[in-house]
């Protein structure tokens, strides 16, 4: 038999095998024995081989065809090897070559594997590889791309493209680069923004197949609109990829955290380290204690459902009608309150004035001008009224502004509007500290109208409309 080399040019054949008596050249053939080799014109150089190794050092070469039989409900493996005509094999394809052969490309690894010589592999790629960047329009990921990019790219974010190209980074004071320079959001300004817009919830149930008749469920959540869906990414991957990110309405998303294996080592220990400092922290503390009674399978008795009402009860707006219902002796625990601190992270405030500050332009009408109409501009933050210590807090912090109660009695603003504050104090530290996200559009545009009513243009025809379209652009006006 004829035995080639694995880069051996000649087109390899398929051996038929013999698996019907008959005679053939006066002797009676066995079944399985190969007697001829056969290959059809369109399959003849047109398919590729493989090495395969067999048992011990045994090395085959072998080439697919399109045709294969079943013997006797076993399958039947055929080899082909190099052109020969009518040579009688008695063995099957796996036992015909036991000898090794090696192209010089070709190597064993420390575990008797065939492997390639790495600088094979480098002129191999060289001559036929490629290095391709694609880029898909997709309607699924355009929001995600699109936000990403104002949020990443612009001047929010303050990363020059000039700067790339000479391979200086700049990034916002909010955001850094981990240790593969992927971009992640501070810890402080994390906690900003859940003190924003950030939720701890609760739920129990009534479900008959448990055995105390509720099942209760904790989570994790923070929503925002859904231009700012690059925001949501960026908590989500600080939150070490944990919880899903999902349609809430029409407008909003949310992300959420639910596995209690989650919460417990991952969403806890962050709010533990990096503390919420408006009065959200008291749900927080309510939040952890029921989260900790569920990993002790205390709910599972009508005892410890008991205690988890009883927390409920005080977390967020207490207990709904039917829980009331159920559960009427229910005392409710007491509520922690915790002081404002005297100072705060520059990253809180960004992260916080992320999710509840607010830039507006207003117009008046006044007499007193030669226009007739006044351009003012105002910046606010509300929260709920048992956050007034906090407020309060922020006219130190920034040595600007005032604090005012609404009407409603529940809620409560810090309000600054003197322009020389807004440019002086207020805009550069927010220059500093970024806001991300869909409002720092809002902040750019703010930022041109108070320049223009710095310098007086606005007590002119041309610069008071040059303000109005400004505001046009700003908040639900925008139309990207």
């Amino acid at each position: 038999m004829w035995e080639l080399l694995l880069n051996s040019k000649n087109t390899l054949n398929f051996m038929v095998p013999f698996f019907i008596r008959k005679d053939v050249s006066k002797w009676i053939n066995k079944s399985c024995k190969v007697i001829s080799h056969k290959v059809y014109k369109s399959n003849k150089g047109n398919y590729g081989s493989k090495l395969i190794e067999y048992k011990k050092n045994s090395i085959v070469k072998e080439q697919r065809v399109l045709s294969s039989r079943c013997f006797n409900l076993k399958h039947l493996r055929c080899t082909l090897i190099s052109f020969v005509r009518n040579y009688q094999i008695k063995t099957l394809s796996n036992q015909i070559i036991n000898k090794r052969f090696y192209s010089l490309n070709v190597e064993l690894s420390s575990s008797n594997k065939s492997i390639l010589h790495p600088w094979f592999v480098t002129g191999f790629i060289d001559a036929e590889g490629s290095f391709m960047v694609v880029v898909r329009k997709s309607s699924k990921y355009r929001p995600m791309l699109k936000d990403y990019l104002l949020v990443l790219v612009r001047k929010n974010l303050k990363i020059n493209v000039k700067k790339q190209i000479t391979n200086k980074r700049s990034y916002s004071s909010v955001v850094k680069p981990d240790s593969n320079n992927k971009l992640i959001l501070k810890p402080w300004y994390i906690t900003g923004l859940i003190d924003a817009e950030g939720s701890f919830i609760v739920s129990i149930i009534k479900n008959p197949r448990y055995k105390t008749g509720w099942v209760v469920q904790t989570m994790f959540s923070i929503s925002l609109h859904k231009k700012d869906y690059a925001i949501l990414e960026l908590i989500k991957s600080y939150f070490e990829g944990r919880g899903s990110i999902n349609k809430e309405r029409q407008d909003s998303l949310h992300y959420r955290v639910k596995a209690l294996l989650d919460l417990t080592n991952v969403i806890i220990p962050h709010f533990e380290k990096y503390p919420l400092i408006t009065q959200k922290r008291a749900d927080f503390e309510l939040f952890k204690q029921i989260v900790f009674i569920l990993n002790n399978k205390e709910h599972l008795t009508s005892e410890g459902l008991a205690k988890i009402v009883s927390i409920r009860s005080s977390l967020n707006k207490g207990l709904s009608p039917l829980l009331m219902e159920n559960f009427p002796n229910i005392v409710p625990i007491e509520r922690q309150k915790f002081k404002t601190p005297k100072t705060f992270y520059p990253d809180w405030i960004a992260g916080f004035a992320s999710g509840e500050a607010c830039f507006m332009i207003k117009f008046y009408k006044s007499s007193n001008y030669r226009l007739n109409e006044l351009a003012s501009l105002n910046f606010y933050i509300t929260q709920h009224i048992r956050d007034e210590q906090l407020m309060n807090s922020l006219i130190s912090y920034f040595g600007c502004g005032i604090v005012s109660k609404r009407s409603s009695k529940l809620a409560i603003d810090y309000i600054v509007t003197n322009i020389g504050e807004l440019t002086e104090k207020i805009i550069p530290f927010f220059n500093k500290y970024n806001i991300i996200g869909e409002k720092s559009k809002n902040f750019n545009e703010f930022k041109k109208a108070a320049e223009l009513i710095k310098n007086k243009a606005h007590l002119t025809i041309e610069g008071l409309e040059e303000i109005k379209k400004i505001k046009i652009g700003m908040n639900k006006g925008r139309k990207t």
